[in-house]
């Protein structure tokens, strides 16, 4: 077995069922069911615009999206160029002293990894510094340029008392659609697929796609955060990056299954009234064909 079907043994072994959820605003009731892996088989050919990172949100007018993914479908509906690079500031550290990039606060300067920068914190009010209890609870970015460790700019938010990132007005936009008629998990798929495009377009990582958490303390995508799935859709990201990177060294990856409750792309569009799914992975790499078998217990 290779190092492809053997990626693929280690991913949860079971399609992701969710109680039925409520969707926000609506208040629809909905169960979401996974497609039968997390990787998405599909292809997505689609222009690709520049960014310092990836926002995946709900609440963005039509105007400010990039891409609007519903009703199962991709759309690029803008072309914004966005001016990148502006939203870091030097941090004083060099690269060789960073370990984990872990942003704490200590007398109103940044550290990281418990190293002073040179970056002063926002005040809250008059003379008055954020402190750990205002660390924005999606993270901050720490990057590296040349030999040098760079940290996002960041602001104080008064309505969610948080500290909040610089970058949104450089951030490629996808908003996503939720509702009563489509498949909330291959919607999900979809977003984390186009994510990973421009990832990789704009030399980014998973970790620099975000939420609106991250630059304005806004809870959303409202569906992803309230029914704990944002940390799920992230998961989603990583694997395609996964998928990518085997793919990058000659990989043939397919999906094949004869069961009728399962789609070519692998997702599932409704509770199968059967106790298993079967499917295989079949890989292709230097002549050398090689396949796996599973059976889903429903």
């Amino acid at each position: 077995m290779n190092e492809v079907l053997d990626y693929f043994k280690s991913l949860d072994s079971n399609p992701f069922y969710k109680n039925k959820v409520k969707l926000i605003p609506s208040k629809e009731e909905i169960r979401i069911i996974s497609s039968i892996t997390p990787y998405l088989f599909e292809d997505l050919d689609i222009d690709l615009i520049n960014g310092d990172y990836v926002l995946v949100s709900e609440s963005i007018s039509d105007v400010d999206a990039d891409y609007i993914i519903k009703d199962g479908k991709v759309n690029k509906v803008n072309n914004h160029i966005y001016e990148t690079g502006n939203c870091f500031i030097n941090s004083g550290l060099k690269v060789d002293e960073l370990v984990n990039g872990i942003i704490t606060i200590e007398d109103g300067i940044y550290l990281i990894d418990g190293k002073k920068t040179c970056v002063s914190v926002p005040f809250i009010k008059n003379d008055e510094y954020c402190n750990n209890d205002s660390l924005n609870k999606e993270g901050f970015s720490v990057t590296v340029f040349g030999d040098d460790v760079y940290l996002s700019k960041t602001f104080y938010d008064k309505k969610s008392k948080m500290i909040c990132n610089e970058g949104y007005n450089s951030a490629v936009k996808i908003k996503i659609v939720f509702d009563m008629n489509t498949n909330f998990f291959y919607q999900m798929q979809l977003a984390a697929k186009l994510a990973l495009k421009l990832v990789n377009f704009n030399g980014l990582s998973c970790d620099d796609v975000k939420s609106n958490l991250f630059f304005n303390g806004l809870v959303d995508p409202v569906n992803l955060h309230k029914n704990d799935l944002w940390y799920y859709f992230k998961a989603l990201v990583q694997v395609e990056d996964d998928i990518t990177y085997y793919k990058s060294l000659g990989y043939e990856v397919e999906l094949e299954t004869s069961n009728k409750y399962i789609n070519k792309n692998g997702t599932i569009d409704k509770t199968p009234p059967v106790k298993g799914l079967d499917y295989t992975i079949k890989t292709y790499i230097n002549g050398i064909d090689d396949s796996l078998s599973f059976l889903k217990l429903i």
